[in-house]
């Protein structure tokens, strides 16, 4: 058989261990994810052919500063200009926001931070939802009562 080596599958490595889906999704986080304005500057003011940061402003109808300081790594995208780059550029305002909370999140996690305590377990936050509506009921009962006597001759 003469097969095309481009088409060849690589070999597997059976000495090597076996990562499970929940371990590559943490692998994924580990990388530092862009900030969405370096995604913008790549994608879309490119040199070689993209818009210019002038025109971008115009497009989206949103101020220059704001959005050079969002290219620029200096300001967050906002859910209204995520909404403006989803209609510009044909995708879906969820994406920026995603890749806006995914950056954020990804430096939070890493700056150093106070150890938090547990909360204790309270009676009042343990209610169960039957108790909260019994509650209701009872309470609805009581101003049914103040208020038959008061209306009646």
């Amino acid at each position: 058989m003469d097969r095309d080596s481009s088409c060849l599958l690589p070999p597997i490595d059976l000495e090597a261990p076996i990562v499970t889906i929940t371990e590559k999704r943490h692998l994924a986080r580990m990388y530092k994810p862009p900030h969405p304005g370096e995604v913008l500057r790549d994608r879309v003011l490119r040199k070689d052919g993209g818009i210019t940061l002038t025109e971008l402003p115009k497009q989206l109808d949103a101020p220059r500063v704001a959005l050079s300081r969002v290219v620029n790594g200096k300001a967050a995208v906002s859910a209204g200009l995520a909404i403006r780059l989803a209609a510009a550029l044909r995708g879906s305002p969820e994406t920026w926001l995603r890749m806006q909370i995914a950056y954020e999140l990804w430096h939070a996690q890493r700056s150093p931070h106070r150890k938090v305590s547990l909360l204790e377990n309270r009676a009042c936050a343990c209610r169960s939802s039957t108790a909260r509506e019994d509650t209701g009921k009872s309470r609805r009962r009581k101003v049914v009562e103040r208020v038959a006597p008061t209306t009646s001759p």
